[in-house]
């Protein structure tokens, strides 16, 4: 995100906040922390419904998330054996970015708790980003395994902050509708971050690291 278009940003979500009461410590380009100083009458009812409100579009890049860790892997697997990766390209695994997310009012329904979690998944989500987009600028190579491994390790850490958040604003949701036996998102983030970290085990392994 721009410097300009970030400051845009950090400043209406400052707004939003201090609206619904809420006190912002610090702000900064990417990271805001809050506390809330006080829950208004019917606050809970507000939250819950903002919850419900923010939920399928952080189900949504949640699961795009764990496609693009899904590809990352094999790709990482490939370049650390010395083979040719499988094809997938840089802008193919950007992330998917929210639409709702900071600038509706309904932000400033939500409890301070949960504000954060959004906060700071969709802060490590535009890190995502950042690196991908350098890549492409940059013509990184797809064939250098130091590269995928640096991706890998950036989608590991974005889908453990997504965790908590999903736990927050939608724990039992399916990952796939039409695939009911994927199970929930949250089971399918961990099956998708056990595999990253099988594979960079067994990289581990055949260098001889520890």
């Amino acid at each position: 995100m721009p410097d300009d278009e970030a400051q845009k940003a950090s400043a209406l979500l400052l707004s939003i906040t201090r609206s619904a009461g809420i006190v912002a410590h610090s702000v900064h380009a990417k990271t805001i922390n809050i506390h809330q100083t006080a829950t208004p009458a019917g606050g809970e009812d507000r939250a819950e419904a903002a919850r419900g409100y923010f939920a399928p579009e952080l189900a949504r890049i949640i699961a795009r998330q764990i496609y693009v860790l899904g590809r990352i892997a094999p790709n990482f697997i490939s370049t650390s054996v010395g083979k040719s990766p499988p094809g997938d390209s840089w802008p193919s695994l950007k992330p998917s970015h929210p639409i709702l997310y900071p600038n509706t009012v309904e932000f400033q329904n939500l409890s301070a708790a949960d504000a954060t979690s959004l906060i700071e998944f969709y802060d490590s989500l535009q890190d995502v980003a950042d690196t991908v987009n350098g890549w492409i600028d940059t013509h990184q190579t797809t064939t250098d395994f130091n590269a995928w491994n640096f991706l890998m390790q950036k989608v590991q850490n974005n889908l453990r902050v997504g965790q908590s958040a999903v736990r927050r604003f939608c724990p039992d949701k399916p990952y796939s509708a039409i695939m009911p036996a994927a199970g929930t998102l949250l089971q399918e983030a961990e099956r998708a971050i056990s595999g990253a970290q099988s594979a960079l085990k067994a990289h581990l392994t055949r260098h001889g690291a520890t």
